[in-house]
């Protein structure tokens, strides 16, 4: 169903003196797999803001609709509508009468402001009512703009967020327009173990709901989790971003997403290491467990962390796993960009100083040929700046530049 891998940047460590190795974890849910025939148990939260007037909110109510034609009379569906206030259209209940769900969605009319925070709790309680072994549950949160009503403060929002990942249920974020908080809706999918999602025009959400329903029927495992424990003489430097953890006495232990059949997650470690003798040696165990979806079992996979220490620099070099350095790199690289983002968000820098700091690591990751991720730094520093009223030619160049080398060329448009 699943398979652990354990990856080292390099399966050497000089045995006189301490080392630094990256180490790649892996959950390859890619092998083949039918999809998960268990009961969904679904909450749509729909923002009916004031803003969400016309054609944004005719398309949710058909895309809503769309959901309850797709899903079964064994699946559970519960509709919040928020605004200023929230209310509960659908009670979550089995869909014995889509109709009647049907109508209930018809009378979704805007008005109000965003309140984002009493949404997430509705939403919590009527996934809790729908719990139970072996059914499937989800928020599908959609907004097109800000919290502005209520509790605003993102860290109590995320408190929610983190609160339905503890329990088992990973939101689903949609964002509609330009006008959203990306930041904000980004991490509350990441919080929870969910997906995000920009929809660029209101006619796609119905596209949207469908791919996300999708996506449902392919969970194969909920509650994965890898376990590290390291021994003496070896630490944990770093954990990448990408997925809660927390610390323990041994090393750590990392909340993975659901498992999707045809999805691989990765987790990248930083690990310290001091000299030994010279020989191959055991510096830690991985556990992978996660609950099948279809069973219901715990099951557990469990990888080494194996090292080989010498005295020649040349097995040093031959043992370099430059993929895993890469894939270091852009994750750390993704994190700068998320915290410039942030900073841009809260006024903490201007929006100049950052267009060109990004551009600057958009160039250092074009001549290490990571050209999809540099592409992604130019689009969102060409975003600040034209928010920001600054000039965008710097990244319309490194834009340019990522497509010559794209293209086969030597990007020689790249501002040096």
């Amino acid at each position: 169903m699943i398979e652990l891998q354990v990856i080292l940047s390099n399966t050497y460590a000089l045995a006189d003196s301490k080392s630094k190795l990256k180490v790649q974890l892996t959950a390859d849910a890619t092998a083949e797999e039918s999809a998960a025939s268990v009961p969904l148990n679904l909450v749509l939260l729909v923002d009916r803001s004031t803003s969400m007037t016309g054609e944004a909110l005719n398309n949710v109510k058909e895309a809503a609709s769309s959901i309850v034609d797709e899903l079964s009379a064994e699946d559970r569906l519960s509709i919040v509508a928020f605004g200023s206030d929230v209310d509960v259209l659908v009670e979550s209940q089995p869909l014995s009468d889509k109709q009647s769900t049907k109508k209930q969605i018809d009378r979704l009319r805007a008005r109000g402001a965003t309140n984002v925070h009493e949404a997430l709790i509705k939403g919590l309680e009527q996934v809790e009512k729908g719990q139970a072994q072996g059914v499937l549950s989800r928020i599908i949160f959609l907004s097109d703009g800000e919290a502005t009503e209520g509790e605003t403060d993102d860290e109590l929002i995320l408190a929610l967020a983190k609160k339905a990942r503890e329990i088992g249920v990973a939101i689903s974020t949609l964002g509609v327009g330009e006008d959203y908080d990306e930041v904000l809706l980004s991490d509350i999918a990441q919080v929870s173990g969910g997906n995000h999602y920009f929809i660029n025009g209101p006619e796609k959400i119905k596209e949207v709901y469908s791919l996300e329903l999708k996506r449902l029927r392919a969970v194969i495992a909920q509650n994965v989790n890898l376990d590290i424990s390291l021994v003496e003489g070896a630490k944990l430097a770093q954990l990448n971003l990408r997925y809660p953890y927390e610390q323990t006495v041994e090393g750590a232990k990392v909340s993975l997403d659901e498992a999707v059949a045809g999805a691989l997650q990765k987790c990248l470690l930083d690990m310290e290491i001091e000299p030994r003798q010279i020989g191959e040696y055991q510096l830690g165990e991985v556990k992978l467990s996660f609950d099948d979806i279809i069973s219901g079992e715990r099951r557990e996979l469990r990888g080494q962390i194996m090292v080989k220490f010498v005295t020649e620099g040349k097995k040093i070099r031959e043992g370099i796993n430059r993929e895993v350095l890469r894939e270091w790199e852009e994750l750390n690289a993704l994190q700068e960009l998320k915290t410039m983002i942030e900073m841009v968000r809260d006024k903490a820098m201007d929006a100049k100083t950052v267009v060109m700091e990004i551009d600057t690591k958009a160039q250092m990751l074009i001549k290490r040929d990571s050209l999809d991720l540099a592409k992604t730094f130019a689009e969102v520093g060409k975003t600040i700046a034209e928010e920001g009223e600054v000039s965008v030619e710097l990244v319309k160049r490194t834009i340019v530049a990522c497509q010559d080398k794209q293209q086969g060329g030597d990007g020689r448009t790249l501002v040096e």
